[in-house]
């Protein structure tokens, strides 16, 4: 819970798209919820972890699911840092906002800020850089303790998470293909039965 908290309060309203999918106020959370449920649902009854034996995969399970749960949840927490423009406004000082800068922490940082804008920028940005900046934020949003316990529990696990979430051979990561199932079928499923809010 604590770690879904923190991407929540991470992220907060924003959309996941300009305007096709999930692009109302809170889109990323509900798309990124929707991929995480559709994708610890398709692992259920896989063994899990790949590659190992019958007594590891039942030592591991616990930690590959939780696993599963993490790269679902930041696999578009890039979005934020790279397709919008976050101004962050303050009661106090209306007539001075400032750009909200992601690397540096929630928005909620500062305390003093109590409303944001939503903008998309007209530059260009390629799409799949989001893709690329999801282990930089993995300290930030996954708590210690549950650092701590995926690594004692198994390297080859942290190795997984750290091939999916920096965008490197990502077709080589264990979480891959349930990660992009799941974000087609909350797509298609947005986009097919959602209101076309943005």
């Amino acid at each position: 819970l604590p770690f879904i908290e923190r991407f929540m309060e991470f992220v907060q309203l924003t959309p996941a798209s300009e305007n096709h999918h999930h692009a109302q106020p809170g889109g990323l959370i509900i798309h990124t919820l929707e991929v995480a449920a559709h994708a610890l649902r398709a692992c259920q009854g896989n063994e899990w972890p790949p590659e190992r034996n019958p007594e590891e995969k039942k030592r591991l399970e616990a930690a590959w699911r939780f696993g599963l749960l993490i790269a679902a949840i930041l696999h578009d927490i890039g979005k934020p840092l790279v397709s919008t423009e976050i101004t962050l406004f303050s009661e106090d000082k209306p007539d001075t906002p400032i750009k909200w800068i992601p690397e540096a922490g929630p928005m909620t940082l500062g305390k003093c800020y109590t409303w944001y804008k939503v903008d998309f920028p007209e530059k260009y940005q390629d799409y799949k850089l989001h893709t690329r900046l999801a282990w930089g934020l993995f300290q930030v949003l996954v708590p210690e303790q549950v650092r701590s316990w995926l690594i004692t529990a198994d390297t080859v696990l942290i190795e997984a998470l750290r091939l999916y979430l920096s965008g490197i051979d990502i077709e080589k990561s264990h979480f891959y293909t349930l990660i992009k199932q799941a974000d087609s079928q909350s797509t298609a499923d947005n986009l097919k039965y959602a209101k076309r809010t943005r």
